[in-house]
């Protein structure tokens, strides 16, 4: 017979373990982490690469994304616990006090590594995903940026023009993200929870109707195949390449340039 045990942990010893979880972290203490946060396949900024460093030695827990209320802990460490519960419980809340008091000390550190990684942002496409800004693009970033911008509108316009029952799906935002969905199970890139959990909540017809666009395109290089997934997985970015559509003056240019280059005039590569 199978001899059942109970816990080999005392409950004081579980309660640290609990407290490094960071299950009594109050979210917003953990805000400073934003700055040394990437998605997970995304490439590393400075301050990101930095902040992992640190913070997977001193906070284990830092992804926990499940908030519990202090009163709900301290409940279920007396049911658990009984009559131990309200001393257990204060000797969570004092642990995880000390977490927060440690991570304010280094939140200045933190911060100041994001701005420096933002200001200096890698001249190449592939960290387009994870630029802070669009004004921090390099002007290489920048040439794609926009003539990706250029491809995905005129892809749309093609796209409501060349098929009425297209159109129709572009037009109705449960129909189009739909069709977005599936094309993107079927095919690359692969992209991040966060970009899924901002496709799934997106509610706007023609912000999910220009993602459908921009799947639709043939990404052959490897340039414009990290550029689609930047206005996928990085919001800022993909509004400034919206922006860009909807620049009648921007638009013409960069219709004229692509003519260019076609006619070999230029080239849109350094």
């Amino acid at each position: 017979m199978t001899r059942i045990e109970g816990p080999r942990f005392s409950p004081e010893d579980f309660v640290a373990i609990l407290a490094w979880t960071w299950v009594a972290v109050p979210p917003p203490a953990r805000e400073a982490l934003a700055a040394s946060c990437t998605p997970p396949g995304a490439p590393h900024t400075l301050a990101s690469l930095l902040g992992f460093y640190f913070f997977e030695t001193m906070a284990m827990g830092r992804r926990l994304r499940i908030p519990v209320e202090p009163a709900a802990l301290a409940a279920d460490l007396s049911a658990v616990f009984g009559d131990r519960g309200p001393a257990l419980a204060e000797q969570l809340r004092e642990k995880s006090a000390k977490l927060e008091a440690q991570l304010r000390e280094n939140v200045d550190l933190l911060k100041t590594l994001a701005a420096e990684s933002s200001d200096f942002a890698v001249d190449d496409t592939d960290a387009l995903a994870v630029l802070r800004s669009a004004d921090a693009m390099s002007p290489y970033q920048r040439t794609w940026v926009q003539a990706m911008a250029w491809r995905v509108m005129t892809a749309l316009v093609r796209l409501r023009d060349g098929n009425p029952k297209m159109a129709e799906v572009l037009d109705d935002a449960a129909q189009g993200k739909r069709l977005l969905v599936r094309m993107l199970a079927e095919q690359p890139p692969v992209l991040t929870e966060d970009a899924w959990e901002g496709i799934l909540a997106e509610s706007e017809a023609e912000a999910i109707a220009w993602r459908v666009a921009l799947v639709s395109l043939r990404m052959d290089e490897l340039h414009a195949s990290q550029v689609c997934r930047a206005f996928l997985e990085n919001a800022e970015l993909r509004a400034y390449a919206i922006g860009i559509g909807r620049d009648e003056r921007a638009m013409r240019e960069l219709g004229e340039l692509a003519a260019r280059v076609r006619a070999g005039g230029g080239s849109e590569t350094r």
